[in-house]
Order: C-alpha cells, then sequence, then structure tokens
C-alpha cells in the first residue's frame, strides 16, 4: 500500500517560537559566533580610538560584570539584555549629533561602519543557525555558516547604506540652508521649514532602518537574497506589521531577561565550584579565586586568574549578542509566516558540496533522514 502524506502540523504559536530563541542562542556555535563579534568590534573600535588621539567610546563593549547583577535585580538585567542594542547603534546615534566637530563625527562614522561590517559577519552566521535549527530541525556547522556570511558580504554591508543613503540625500536639502545661512541668515530663518520637513523624512527613515536592519540580516540568512529584496522585504514587514513587531520586541526582551538569569546562575555556580575545588587543596585564605570579591595572593596569579574570569564574562556577554540575533531570526520567520503566509520551514538551501547539517536525532522523521546540503 502507498504511503499517504500525513497532514501538515499545525503552526506552533509566536510565542512558543521566541521561547525557543534561549535554546537556540545558547548554542555553542552562537555563543563562539558571538563572543568573537562583540571583542572583534571592541578591537576595531580601541584601533580606530587610539588612531584619532580618543579615550574611549561612551558605550563601548566592557565584558559582562557579574557582581553587578544581584543590587538591581530583574531591570539590571533587562538592561544587560539590551546592553547589544544599545552598543550597536551608539557610534551611530553620536554621529548624527550636531554639537560635535567634524573629526569626532568622522571617527563615529568609522566606528559605525565597523559595527556593520562586523555584526554583518558574524550576526549573519548567527541568524543562519538559527534559522535552520528552528525552521528544520538541523544543525550547520560553525564554518559553514561563516562561509554562507561570508558570500554574502557584499549584499550584508549594501542592505543598510541604501536607506542610510537615501537619508543623507534628504539631508543635502538642509546642509543647503545652514550654508545659506552664512551669507543671508534672513532668508535661510524663512526657509527653516525646510530642514524640518528634512528631519521628519530622514526621522522615518532612520528610525524604520533601526527596526529593519536586523530583519535584513535575517532574510539574507533565511532567503539567499540580494539587497534589493532584503530592504523591500525588512521595511515591509516593519510598515505593515508595526504593532506585532514591536510586541515580540517586548516578549523577547522579558524571555531574554528569564534567559539570562538561567546564564547568570550557572556561570556563578561554576566560578563557585571551581573556588570550592581550589580551596581543597589551597592553604587557609591563600590562592587565587574567581568568584565575586575574591583576591589573589599568590604573586603572578592575579592576571591569569583574571582573564579566565573574563573569559567567562566574554561567554556570557557573547551570549547576549547571540540572543539578539536568534530573537531577530525568529521574529523574521513569524513576521514572514503573518505577511506571506510563508511556512516556517521554508528556507533557502543552497546546494553545494561542502558541508551538510546534520540533523537532531530526536527531531527526524521515523522513516526520513533530514540531509540538507550546504555551503
Amino acid at each position: 500500500m502507498a504511503n499517504t502524506p500525513l497532514p501538515p502540523l499545525p503552526p506552533r504559536p509566536s510565542w512558543r517560537l521566541l521561547v525557543r530563541a534561549i535554546g537556540a542562542a545558547s548554542d555553542p556555535r552562537s555563543l563562539i559566533l558571538a563572543a568573537l563579534g562583540v571583542v572583534t568590534l571592541q578591537a576595531g573600535w580601541s584601533a580606530l580610538a587610539l588612531i584619532f588621539g580618543f579615550t574611549a567610546i561612551d558605550g563601548s563593549w566592557t565584558p559582562f560584570d557579574l557582581s553587578d547583577l544581584p543590587s538591581e535585580g530583574l531591570y539590571s538585567f533587562l538592561l544587560v539584555v539590551l546592553r547589544p542594542v544599545y552598543r550597536l547603534f551608539y557610534p551611530v546615534i553620536a554621529s548624527f549629533r550636531p554639537d560635535i566637530p567634524g573629526v569626532e563625527r568622522f571617527y563615529f562614522v568609522l566606528c559605525s561602519f565597523w559595527s556593520l561590517v562586523v555584526w554583518s559577519l558574524f550576526g549573519c552566521a548567527i541568524v543562519r543557525i538559527a534559522v535552520v535549527r528552528v525552521a528544520t530541525s538541523a544543525r550547520v556547522g560553525l564554518l559553514s555558516a561563516l562561509k554562507f556570511s561570508l558570500a554574502r558580504m557584499g549584499t550584508l554591508v549594501a542592505a543598510p547604506l541604501v536607506p542610510l543613503g537615501v537619508a543623507c540625500l534628504f539631508a543635502v536639502l538642509g546642509v543647503a540652508v545652514g550654508l545659506l545661512d552664512r551669507v543671508f541668515p534672513a532668508l535661510a530663518t524663512a526657509l527653516a521649514f525646510i530642514p524640518l520637513i528634512v528631519g521628519l523624512i530622514d526621522a522615518v527613515i532612520l528610525l524604520g532602518l533601526a527596526g529593519a536592519w536586523p530583519l535584513m540580516v535575517a532574510t539574507v540568512a533565511a532567503e539567499g537574497e540580494d539587497f534589493f529584496d532584503a530592504v523591500s522585504r525588512s521595511y515591509s514587514y516593519v510598515n505593515q506589521q508595526t504593532v506585532r513587531y514591536a510586541a515580540y520586541l517586548g516578549l523577547a526582551t522579558l524571555l531574554g531577561g528569564l534567559g539570562l538569569i538561567a546564564v547568570y546562575f550557572f556561570a556563578t555556580t561554576a566560578l563557585a565550584l571551581a573556588d570550592w575545588s581550589i580551596s581543597l587543596g589551597a592553604p587557609r585564605n591563600v590562592g587565587f579565586r574567581f568568584g565575586t570579591g575574591s583576591s589573589v595572593a599568590a604573586s603572578g596569579l592575579p592576571a591569569v586568574a583574571r582573564s579566565w574570569r573574563w573569559l567567562v564574562e566574554t561567554v556570557i556577554s557573547g551570549w547576549t549578542s547571540s540572543y539578539l540575533w536568534t530573537t531577530a531570526a525568529i521574529i523574521y520567520l513569524v513576521l514572514r509566516r503573518d505577511v506571506d503566509g510563508s511556512e516556517i520551514h521554508d528556507i533557502y538551501h543552497p546546494i553545494q558540496e561542502a558541508d551538510t547539517f546534520v540533523p537532531d536525532e530526536a527531531a527526524a522523521a521515523p522513516n526520513e533522514a533530514v540531509k540538507i546540503q550546504a555551503d
């Protein structure tokens, strides 16, 4: 008797898909990519600060400090969840400040471009891992995800630059009024409505870009499309589902706070057990400690102990960035289903000879093996 296809499963509620972001963000491959991203971002910002003679960017990346959280409660956890967003957009916002000199503005522009390059690479790789995991219950290798992202760097970088370039073109009208103010102040005052209109138009473009850029990355990772499709699709989802998108972001922030509690508890437990094992062999009150408030008495060990502790804090900081991009991947799939009616499992599968997705054994169908070729 011929096998009859099973009826399709009912779609999962959106909130259940968002809950999966916590586990997907904890994937070791995503954590490694995110940690590499935050370290690479800080290295580039520090190099630019050294070149331009600035001390540091206010709001630049710092390691996740385990000792800061318990005193502030859940509010502090949520701030840490949102830290990658703040870190992502701070140099962009600073470059639009009207009261900074040209050299400092150029510095912020370079920092913004560096952020775009870094997270186009690592963010797309994280999103690719997430969409494959959520959509097909399969796995894609870390190197395969990086190769996928590297092959599309032109699209990933160009997509947000298109609306940004349009905003700058409108800003030329405001520049013209500013130059006119040097010669004919009275006429410039009469034309003051022009830069106001420019500001309104640019606000729509740039605020839309802030919400659409993560979806642009997700579009490239899930669909393999060019920058025009990435821009049009992401802006379409943001404009058509603004309220729903905002609701998803709010829910994702709350879930991220809960996930961070679990990550924080696991990390502090690991550090405490490391201290316990050291105490069994070290003399009383002597020896290094990884835990909060501990000190290192032995010569040469403080830097070593701090380095290992810094590594733990960096991984946790990477988790927040991993969660940001994993959430962007899931929200994209949900919005695509809501707007276009596309199934969650419908994603782009490039056929190449390099790697294969390795399916989760528990999620594989009884009579089928999930084998999807990937680059």
